[in-house]
């Protein structure tokens, strides 16, 4: 309900998360920029791997989204639960788990830095798939009168640093020195 009352973000439905996380990659092959993905536990976040696993593979910039249980009720007898901590480790470039999602704003700090440090895979030379973990209490209903986080400035970062194409390549015999000079005192 928050991606979808966010005025910058564009929702698509999709019933069969499978097919959801195709739909996305190829989105994501078309815009060439970061695509999100977002379903509920369990077999659901299971179902996004093969999906995962291809823009891990084709280095593209793929965010998904998994909600969980609380951590007090992970490992007690829930159908469908199962462990979703690195359960993409093989084909992500960064995954975390945020904090409870509750009506605290203690954590809304550490959301950012992990936000921004995911950010540093949505392009350049090691662009590829992250995957947020986020577990949710009873009831799972975001507080969809906090419109003011809707309205966040974008933080600004420092892009990958990649070599310059017009660098002379040298050709023929040479010597290279790579040290330090040293001062006299």
């Amino acid at each position: 309900m928050a991606a979808e009352l966010h005025e910058g973000i564009k929702t698509y439905i999709h019933p069969d998360e499978r097919g959801a996380g195709y739909f996305a990659v190829g989105l994501t092959k078309k815009r060439r920029q970061p695509v999100g993905i977002l379903c509920t536990s369990g077999t659901a976040a299971a179902n996004y791997t093969p999906a995962v696993s291809e823009a891990g593979l084709s280095h593209l910039p793929l965010i998904v989204l998994t909600s969980d249980r609380p951590h007090e009720l992970k490992n007690v007898g829930a159908p469908q639960a199962i462990e979703q901590n690195n359960m993409y480790s093989n084909f992500v470039r960064y995954q975390t788990e945020l904090p409870i999602a509750d009506t605290h704003d203690s954590a809304e700090s550490l959301i950012n830095d992990k936000v921004l440090q995911a950010s540093q895979y949505f392009n350049g030379i090691n662009m590829g798939p992250v995957h947020f973990n986020i577990p949710v209490r009873e009831p799972i209903m975001p507080n969809i009168e906090r419109l003011d986080l809707f309205k966040r400035k974008q933080k600004k970062r420092i892009p990958a640093m990649t070599l310059p194409g017009n660098i002379e390549k040298l050709t023929g015999t040479g010597l290279v020195i790579i040290g330090v000079k040293q001062q006299k005192i």
